[in-house]
């Protein structure tokens, strides 16, 4: 029933019938390996156990942190996984072949850990690539462990490890491509969440891969994006119809 008490219509309680059958049916069945394609660059997005705590407080945090650089990846047919840092941290070798990370603190907070974020650092000084989104943002003054150890903020030990950035010292230039051993670095000093806000947010996202690549060349854009489970086929056409 609709929310006024009324039945759906037909067409739509048809639809909503045959996707919760295909969802008790897909449950049992595994993920296929994505399809390789070597045009598009091998990213992932960072999540941490705390992306669904920082909700209290002066300034709810919003998911849109997540999507805003995720999405417009996938309308253009790239796919990007979305990466538990605790798993990263706990073995590094669960990346793959991941070349490119994206990391925010927006909606996100580090926890505690032995040895910080040293393993990121090691794994960006090998010759990965990190681009770092957002800024400044209200959980940054909450007294947790980075003002303990004389942080401002809890993404400064991050930019220490990586050797760009010591206590004393302004933020890293923004926007700007930085070696980092044999890898590189790039931040992006707004919130990850604006990039959902704004109608050129894809742009933004599509021109900040570009430019933290190590030619500076566009992403190669996939015809379509597609996932296979069993025998139920998922595509969407990213630009003529297939």
């Amino acid at each position: 029933n609709m929310a006024t008490g009324t039945p759906g219509p037909e067409d739509y309680r048809r639809a909503l019938m045959n996707a919760f059958a295909v969802l008790q049916e897909i449950g049992d069945i595994p993920p296929a390996d994505p399809p390789i394609n070597d045009e598009v660059a091998d990213i992932g997005f960072l999540v941490m156990d705390s992306l669904s705590w920082q909700r209290g407080g002066p300034q709810g945090s919003r998911m849109e942190s997540v999507h805003g650089f995720t999405v417009p990846l996938l309308r253009h047919g790239i796919p990007i996984p979305v990466i538990p840092i605790e798993r990263f941290y706990a073995n590094p070798q669960t990346l793959g072949e991941v070349k490119t990370l994206v990391l925010s603190y927006d909606a996100q907070k580090p926890q505690r850990r032995e040895g910080g974020s040293t393993p990121l650092a090691e794994w960006v000084q090998a010759g990965g690539t990190l681009i770092y989104l957002g800024g400044e943002d209200a959980y940054n003054s909450v007294e947790e462990w980075w003002h303990e150890e004389g942080y401002d903020t809890p993404q400064q030990e991050l930019w220490e490890r990586l050797g760009i950035w010591k206590k004393g010292d302004g933020n890293p230039v923004a926007n700007t491509t930085i070696a980092v051993g044999q890898g590189r670095f790039l931040w992006y000093n707004k919130s990850a969440a604006s990039l959902a806000d704004d109608t050129n947010g894809g742009k933004i996202v599509m021109d900040l891969l570009a430019k933290a690549s190590v030619d500076g060349k566009p992403l190669k854009q996939p015809e379509f994006f597609s996932c296979q489970r069993g025998d139920f086929l998922a595509v969407r056409a990213c630009g003529n119809p297939y």
